[in-house]
């Protein structure tokens, strides 16, 4: 896991931290003497920073590789990290300066209802205000994201209207994790937001071009360390499993875990050098090149069939004269009838 003031490792790119200096960077991520492994990956919550930024802040702390898995949390922001919270109230959000997440980009509330119920992808929810917390803004994810995960035996509010039918659920919300879209509910009987289904899918990790951290750019050294992009569903047990090994190897608690270590083996995705629908398009270009060449040339093979044909009926005959005052060539054509 990351350091503890820096759980998402964007304390470098947000101007708070250093870990340039490989002093009292480089025994960070070593092994230790309980697990002989030659490097650790850093396991991060997605959010807060670029995804560069992160790879690079775990490569100066030593780490092996990078593993940012998804959150409900990340998909929230400020508008203006410097505005003042123009609401103290925990249950309140701020409505103001709070970024919400994208519709059908971060989750969906429900396809067309002409559709069959076991078809419809997304649900829609109201989810009590007072039971939801936005203290520190604009969203306290250690308290609102248990509680909008999992089944109904978890205690997702979500589930509430599906208590009855589970499956239906799991069908209509197969991540099973709710995010606020920012409007409001109902009023009946106090402030309710509006919670939908969110994605939880792959999202491809690339650099942008962009220098959009504090970290001068010309000491952005070229990062070498693979990084890697987890679900929240898949990050959600990598972390549990992080955690329970290392309470199982901390010699300062009497607590023992299940897990003893992790071990990870990253794969890259296989791209070829060559496929079929090149070879495809390759025959494509030429088929259309020589019907565009065949086409164009139709004009001149009628006016040499017409020609041919007087030809061969003897109706027109060519006499050629290559005796020229300039020494130039001349041809002729006499037209017999």
């Amino acid at each position: 896991l990351p350091p503890s003031d820096d759980g998402r490792l964007c304390a470098e790119a947000l101007g708070t931290a250093d870990y340039s200096n490989p002093a009292g960077n480089t025994d960070f991520f070593d092994a230790s003497p309980l697990l002989p492994l030659d490097g650790r990956y850093v396991l991060v919550e997605r959010g807060g920073c670029s995804f560069e930024a992160k790879a690079r802040s775990a490569q100066r702390l030593g780490a092996a590789g990078v593993i940012v898995r998804n959150t409900l949390s990340s998909r929230y922001g400020l508008l203006d990290e410097a505005a003042a919270p123009s609401s103290s109230s925990a249950s309140s959000p701020d409505w103001s300066n709070t970024r919400w997440p994208l519709p059908q980009k971060d989750y969906e509330c429900g396809t067309s209802s002409s559709l069959t119920s076991t078809r419809r992808i997304g649900l829609r929810a109201e989810i009590p205000a007072s039971l939801l917390s936005f203290s520190p803004p604009p969203y306290d994810g250690s308290h609102n994201d248990p509680i909008l995960s999992g089944s109904m035996a978890d205690g997702n509010l979500c589930s509430y209207d599906y208590a009855l039918e589970y499956e239906e659920f799991r069908e209509r919300c197969p991540s099973e994790r709710c995010l606020l879209t920012g409007r409001n509910g109902t009023e009946e009987g106090g402030l309710t937001l509006e919670a939908c289904c969110a994605w939880d899918v792959v999202h491809r990790m690339a650099y942008d071009g962009m220098d959009d951290d504090e970290v001068p750019q010309e000491e952005e050294e070229t990062i070498v360390i693979p990084a890697l992009f987890v679900t929240m569903e898949h990050g959600d047990e990598l972390y549990k499993l992080i955690y329970d090994s290392e309470r199982n190897n901390d010699l300062s608690t009497a607590t023992v875990g299940e897990v003893e270590f992790i071990s990870v083996v990253p794969y890259a995705r296989y791209y070829p050098n060559f496929h079929w629908e090149g070879l495809l398009l390759w025959a494509m270009a030429v088929l259309a090149l020589w019907a565009s060449c065949w086409l164009s040339a139709g004009e001149y093979r009628r006016c040499w069939k017409v020609v041919r044909m007087a030809v061969d009926e003897g109706i027109l005959v060519f006499q050629w004269n290559n005796s020229s005052s300039n020494g130039g060539g001349t041809g002729g054509n006499d037209v017999e009838g």
